[in-house]
């Protein structure tokens, strides 16, 4: 690659990245390319900073030794040796307290969702006791009645969660600019999400799914009349 006047000489590339980023984590990554540090166009270049990468268990190993080795070639300067999560970690707070307050409201709706559908099915049981009585009086099993509860739970919650899904992916603008690292109509989100919905509808929905499978017919009827 050649700088500056035709004249000059050409450089060799040793180096190309395609999603470099210099300042923030969440801006527009573009394409860079490096030079070797003995033949820079820009005279006078001094390097300010050295990355090195490392596994986690040998960080502080591998930083002794690079401070130990840049002390040797620089021994006028005193090298700054800094694990690259201190760096990050201001960038990272703003996005950990979001997600924090995030997940504490999620689950606070979740347990008010988990308790509307229990208050929900207990009010359908108590206006459905003749119905259920009248089953079980003429054959339905135990089993049988759980599994009429637990279709009402999950037919309920299956349309809240379609209805939700749709209006996430209707506003997913808006929704991409608060996440990073996935997208808003990520499937495997998107399926943690309706298993979790599932899986309190279902714990919500088993207390009044007992107590219909226990009705006694006789005292049912007779209540009824």
């Amino acid at each position: 690659m050649q700088f500056g006047a035709r004249a000059n000489p050409c450089y060799t590339v040793v180096g190309v990245i395609e999603n470099a980023r210099h300042w923030d984590l969440t801006e527009d990554p573009w394409p860079e390319y490096y030079l070797p540090l003995n033949r820079m166009p820009i005279a006078g270049y001094k390097p300010s900073v050295l990355i090195i990468r490392t596994p986690p268990n040998h960080v502080a190993a591998v930083a002794a030794e690079a401070r130990r080795l840049l002390h040797t070639a620089f021994p006028d300067n005193t090298p700054t040796v800094t694990a690259m999560k201190e760096i990050l970690a201001p960038q990272f707070h703003p996005w950990r307290l979001g997600a924090a307050l995030f997940t504490a409201f999620g689950m606070l709706a979740l347990c008010i969702a988990a308790i509307g559908v229990y208050s929900t099915l207990s009010y359908t049981i108590a206006q459905r006791t003749h119905e259920i009585g009248v089953r079980v009086a003429l054959g339905a099993q135990r089993r049988d009645v759980a599994r009429l509860v637990f279709r009402s739970a999950l037919t309920i919650v299956t349309s809240g969660i379609f209805v939700g899904i749709v209006l996430a992916l209707g506003l997913e603008r808006l929704v991409a600019k608060l996440l990073y690292g996935t997208s808003p109509h990520d499937p495997l989100t998107i399926g943690a999400m309706a298993a979790v919905l599932v899986a309190a509808a279902t714990l919500a929905a088993a207390l009044p799914a007992r107590r219909a499978s226990r009705v006694d017919p006789v005292i049912a009827l007779r209540t009824d009349g």
